[in-house]
């Protein structure tokens, strides 16, 4: 692995331990000016699932964590689209994040298996899912 890969990974890790273990409670966790010029990949690392909200999709569209993980979305749209806010709402529900301007992300914590689809609240288009099953 490159020393930049391993960088962005380490600064991924601390930006996303910071917002999962702030005491600001369930579903809070707004955390601000994220350097999204890393190459943040969306991945799942340890027990936080990471969504990378870009080119206005969520990335990954699916993905597949086990019960109580933490998911944690970062805005990191381009250049192109450089103030252009979303939110991550769940279709039924469950949570609902702020407006997300660029390089901010929200953390949220889903404990019952299940199938958890969700949009942007200011474009629908963007869709994506979270399937939530014991290992």
């Amino acid at each position: 692995m490159s020393a930049r890969v391993l960088q962005a990974t380490s600064c991924a890790l601390l930006l996303i331990s910071a917002a999962c273990f702030s005491d600001r409670g369930e579903p809070t966790g707004l955390v601000a000016d994220l350097d999204c010029s890393l190459p943040l990949d969306s991945a799942r690392i340890g027990n936080v699932g990471v969504v990378v909200i870009r080119d206005f999709r969520f990335e990954p569209a699916e993905l597949r964590v086990t019960p109580g993980t933490r998911v944690t979305w970062v805005n990191c749209e381009g250049a192109a689209t450089q103030n252009v806010a979303h939110t991550t709402t769940a279709d039924a529900g469950s949570w609902s994040s702020p407006l997300l301007q660029v390089g901010q992300s929200f953390t949220t914590s889903i404990a019952a298996a299940g199938t958890y689809d969700y949009h942007c609240t200011p474009h629908p288009s963007m869709r994506a899912r979270i399937i939530v099953s014991s290992p």
